[in-house]
């Protein structure tokens, strides 16, 4: 199975308001230095400058989706424990 076919199935199985948050995301990546992946990835192929990019660009999308808020989900994960088994210390 391919990148986009795979790709294409992931999607598929989302639901419509999960689709609408990946498309208003996908929208923000630039259009530019996009990094075809292929099956497999050689990454001493590319240059140091290369990794550079690509770290730079990895932490501008971090502080862009620091804007959604997702929460400690550490505390979320313990307290839906919590919730359904009960206090267990």
């Amino acid at each position: 199975m391919t990148i986009r076919q795979e790709a294409y199935s992931l999607i598929d199985a989302l639901p419509d308001e999960s689709v609408a948050n990946l498309v208003s995301i996908m929208l923000l990546l630039p259009k530019r230095d996009t990094i075809i992946i292929e099956d497999k990835i050689n990454i001493k192929e590319f240059s140091k400058s290369d990794k550079q990019k690509a770290f730079q660009r990895m932490e501008e999308l971090r502080k862009i989706s620091a804007k959604y808020q997702l929460g400690d989900l550490d505390e979320e994960r313990a307290n839906a424990v919590e919730e359904k088994f009960g206090k267990l210390a």
